[in-house]
């Protein structure tokens, strides 16, 4: 065998670029793009539209159901159990389109709404002590009122209804003390969905929409608990129907919840804490209802 001829041919050049060409080394590739960096930031009037929307919300509610109040008029929460949850399906409905409408205009995350992932059991059981402590919270609040204007009139007063949300105008007592299906329906679906999820959905926009119109009252403590206060006084203007007493308690309870919402960040656990809060109250009522002779001589024992 003979050897093969070595290869005259010339080594291949090491690159098919010249070295001095401007291209010699690419580009490095641009980062991946975020939901943020696609998602530009809606303008100031877009979210002042959705805030002036939302505040519509409860302010109509409100005075609707206050001037369709008549004497003898049943309460709000109609007895009869099919024509309650078609009622409420539709406000749930209603309040679907204007959310939705806000939502539009301003397109806001998840981060905004104070939407938080969590362990569940962990929310559970804070949510629940939320609950407690704002019945609590409200009872002090109630009782340092009355301490306030006991001084001032040399006396507690004498008729406390109004200090006190008109439960007739909300509830059937004697529905809820017999009825109990009906009990059911108002300490699940009426409290956790129409009222818990509805109502902290509600707050949740009203709260975002401040705080982007508003980044440097964001920042402070002041500015944070003036839009919980603002946000809960058309909380509470939404509850005419209840009397002056229900406006003030409602106001009250808005201010705690929103409270609950920004510090912690979370919309679920203001969503369980006022479903716990209204399950309770219905609770509450039931047992009243219920033995009202009991009730009555319980109450005279304590006041002893």
């Amino acid at each position: 065998m003979t050897p093969h001829p070595p290869d005259s041919r010339p080594n291949p050049p090491l690159s098919v670029v010249p070295p001095h060409a401007d291209n010699a080394v690419p580009p490095p590739l641009p980062p991946p793009l975020t939901p943020q960096a696609i998602r530009q930031p809606k303008p100031w009037s877009n979210w002042l539209a959705a805030f002036l929307v939302l505040t519509f919300y409860p302010l109509l509610i409100g005075m609707i159901s206050y001037l369709s109040k008549t004497e003898g008029a049943g309460p709000m929460l109609m007895p009869e159990l099919l024509p309650l949850v078609i009622t409420l399906s539709v406000e749930l409905m209603f309040f679907g389109v204007i959310f939705l409408v806000a939502w539009v205009l301003t397109r806001p995350t998840a981060h905004q709404l104070f939407f938080r992932r969590d362990r569940p059991w962990k929310t559970l059981l804070l949510s629940l002590g939320w609950s407690v402590g704002l019945r609590f919270g409200l009872g002090i609040l109630v009782a340092m009122a009355l301490a306030v204007v006991a001084v001032f009139q040399g006396g507690w007063p004498e008729d406390l209804s109004g200090w006190s949300a008109d439960i007739n105008a909300v509830v059937d007592s004697e529905q809820l003390a017999n009825n109990p299906l009906y009990l059911i329906v108002n300490m699940t679906f009426v409290s956790f969905v129409v009222a818990g999820f509805r109502e902290e959905l509600w707050r949740a926009g009203m709260l975002a929409c401040l705080m982007m119109m508003f980044p440097r009252l964001r920042g402070s403590l002041l500015g944070r608990i003036g839009m919980v206060l603002f946000v809960a006084a058309i909380f509470g203007l939404g509850h005419l129907p209840q009397g002056v007493g229900g406006v003030c308690l409602t106001a009250m309870l808005g201010a705690g919840l929103g409270a609950i919402m920004v510090w912690r960040w979370s919309i679920w656990e203001a969503v369980l804490a006022h479903g716990f809060f209204n399950a309770a109250s219905f609770g509450l009522l039931y047992v009243i209802a219920r033995y009202p002779e009991t009730f009555k001589a319980l109450s005279e024992q304590m006041g002893k």
